[in-house]
């Protein structure tokens, strides 16, 4: 029972974090300069949380509607050192909104933004 109870109150080190590489990933969105590197970015990040999932489940689950991403997006952004989220994916909006063949680009600039309009209007701060 001692075990038990001195895991539930030690922090968790960091390479416990769930989707830690997925969340390392987008904290360099800031740093890069161009809309199509910073898009590249936010693939990475999408397909380290893709990954992530299908780790966690052994291969038998994985996300595969933008429905089953929005929770993970939330709580990456929430986790996420991002501090102009907002211009930051409207930038990179921006872009992919002038190229018809990034379609699946388009649903995650998408997803991205309702993740941080959810957390600006919904979540609860105290």
């Amino acid at each position: 029972m001692l075990d038990e109870e001195e895991n539930l109150t030690k922090p968790l080190e960091i390479h416990q974090l769930p989707y830690i590489d997925a969340i390392n990933e987008i904290n360099k969105v800031p740093s890069l300069k161009a809309p199509r590197e910073k898009l590249g970015a936010l693939l990475m990040m999408h397909s380290l949380m893709k990954s992530a999932v299908v780790d966690f489940h052994k291969g038998k689950e994985e996300v595969c509607s933008m429905d089953e991403e929005l929770p993970i997006l939330i709580y990456i952004l929430l986790q996420c050192k991002l501090e102009n989220a907002a211009a930051e994916f409207n930038f990179v909006d921006d872009y992919v909104q002038f190229d018809p063949n990034l379609e699946s680009e388009k649903r995650l600039m998408t997803n991205l933004k309702v993740s941080l309009q959810y957390i600006a209007n919904e979540w609860e701060t105290n």
